[in-house]
């Protein structure tokens, strides 16, 4: 299994570095040793954790002479710190590159390294694609929407879609006080791909989707009465297609949207539950659940709602979100009434009559 077992702090402004590496010991990291990185060659700090493979590496490098010798001395190479190879350390895909150097950046983009770029000045606006629907089932339109400004975390998070061609990083940050081992691991895991897991509750686990979860959710959908209030699946092999989009465009620009929910205990698929824009709501966010069967009316959906809302205010700084519930849904009401939502009004989509509730966070 893909582990970050290492970071590399490389050239950064003085205050900057102090920042991100006060966060990073407080978050249980060691730094273990200097070594050279990138051309031409300049000193960076090497972090691991203290545990797997990181215990390892720190065993290694600190039991070698109080790490005082030379990096090659400590069988580190000078060069090769990413190659995977002749090197101690694990190869590129397992760590993560944080510099301001472009000459360090172009090193670890070379070697497939995840890295977070020290932009050092006001960073754009960063435009996020939008879903239509906060239907667990479609989305049919985009929507450009301004991320918060409120939440430099989460901001930052959704910088990815700003890394153009010609740029080495990840992604840029303009300042690193925030930037803990979770902010890395987050980027490291676009980097390849991998699926955030969003929170936990006493039961449950909430997580992006990923392509493996493609049979659950047809299963899932297949539930007696799953689709008489969103709509269903579309074909096996479109219905893949999308999910690939919606991985790379949903998550990737916006850094939320709809997740799985699975059982803590066993693994099973419980249901989906997210937050979307929803077009007809002029980009507002809303929240959409679905439960499936066996798991109905058991308290799920408001043990998971109840979590994503707190995350909601807590992550992304959402000042309200809304939830649209068809006529006649009278379950979906009785838990949106119960999560504390009000009525807010009422409005026909797709000539269904639909009742929106309202949430206020803060």
């Amino acid at each position: 299994m893909l582990n970050l077992d290492y970071i590399i702090v490389g050239a950064l402004p003085l205050l900057e570095r102090m920042y991100l590496e006060e966060n990073l010991k407080r978050d249980g990291l060691m730094s273990v040793c200097s070594c050279a990185f990138g051309e031409p060659n300049g000193q960076v700090t090497l972090f691991v954790s203290g545990t797997g493979e990181g215990q390892k590496m720190s065993c290694r490098t600190q039991n070698a002479a109080e790490s005082s010798l030379p990096a090659a001395e400590r069988g580190i190479p000078v060069d090769g710190i990413c190659s995977g190879s002749e090197s101690s350390l694990p190869a590129a895909e397992r760590g993560i590159l944080v510099s301001g150097d472009a000459g360090e950046l172009l090193t670890a983009k070379r070697r497939g390294m995840a890295a977070l770029g020290y932009s050092g000045k006001a960073a754009d606006r960063v435009s996020a694609l939008c879903g239509a629907a906060a239907d667990p089932g479609r989305h049919d339109g985009q929507k450009e929407t301004v991320c918060s400004e409120r939440n430099t975390r989460q901001a930052s998070l959704r910088m990815s879609s700003e890394t153009a061609d010609g740029l080495c990083a990840d992604m840029y940050a303009e300042g690193l006080e925030e930037v803990d081992l979770r902010f890395l691991t987050r980027i490291w895991q676009r980097h390849h791909h991998l699926p955030w897991t969003i929170l936990t509750t006493r039961r449950c686990v909430v997580k992006e989707f990923s392509m493996d979860d493609l049979d659950d959710l047809f299963a899932l959908y297949a539930g007696e009465g799953m689709t008489d209030y969103i709509a269903p699946l579309y074909p096996y092999e479109q219905e893949m297609e999308y999910q690939r989009s919606y991985i790379e465009c949903m998550y990737g620009f916006y850094g939320y949207g709809m997740w799985i929910v699975r059982d803590r205990a066993d693994g099973s698929l419980i249901g989906r539950a997210g937050i979307e824009c929803r077009e007809e709501l002029g980009g507002e966010p809303e929240l959409g659940y679905v439960i499936g069967v066996p798991y109905q009316r058991k308290g799920y959906a408001t043990e998971v709602c109840t979590a994503i809302l707190a995350y909601a205010g807590e992550e992304l700084s959402l000042p309200f979100i809304n939830c649209l519930i068809e006529e006649g849904n009278t379950v979906s009401e009785h838990v949106a009434l119960r999560l504390g939502f009000a009525p807010a009004g009422e409005l026909f989509l797709d000539g269904k009559r639909m009742k929106k509730y309202r949430y206020r966070l803060f």
